[in-house]
């Protein structure tokens, strides 16, 4: 049976092939973007070429941000393995417990350099 990791390093996978959501969030949103668009359209027919432009910008920023996670968990994971491999844990409370300091350290106190806020306060500020 092949890894993940060997899976990802020859290109059998890649963080481009995940799923696309299929929560109602998302769906809701979707509509939301796309009703927005058509009354856009039908306000300024005009900017037909200008709004395409924008939505083709949007996409491609939410896919560097989507890639951009994608990296950062794999590097969590990475992280994980090593610090794990390293402490020679003995119990698997003891390894849930590295694991649980570890993603509150990363949520709750790592500052990210280009925004100045953890991810938590990233994150709460585009909750509705």
């Amino acid at each position: 049976m092949t890894s993940i990791l060997e899976k990802l390093y020859y290109g059998e996978i890649s963080p481009c092939s995940l799923p696309t959501p299929t929560t109602e969030r998302y769906f809701k949103a979707k509509n939301e973007v796309e009703r927005y668009g058509k009354d856009i359209l039908a306000k300024y027919p005009d900017c037909k070429e200008l709004l395409e432009n924008y939505a083709d910008a949007i996409h491609i920023t939410a896919a560097c941000e989507g890639l951009q996670d994608f990296e950062e968990g794999f590097k969590l994971g990475a992280a994980f393995m090593i610090e794990i491999y390293r402490t020679k844990i003995k119990s698997f409370a003891e390894a849930k417990q590295l694991i649980d300091d570890y993603i509150f350290i990363y949520n709750h106190q790592r500052i990210q350099l280009n925004t100045k806020l953890t991810p938590l306060e990233l994150r709460s500020q585009f909750v509705a």
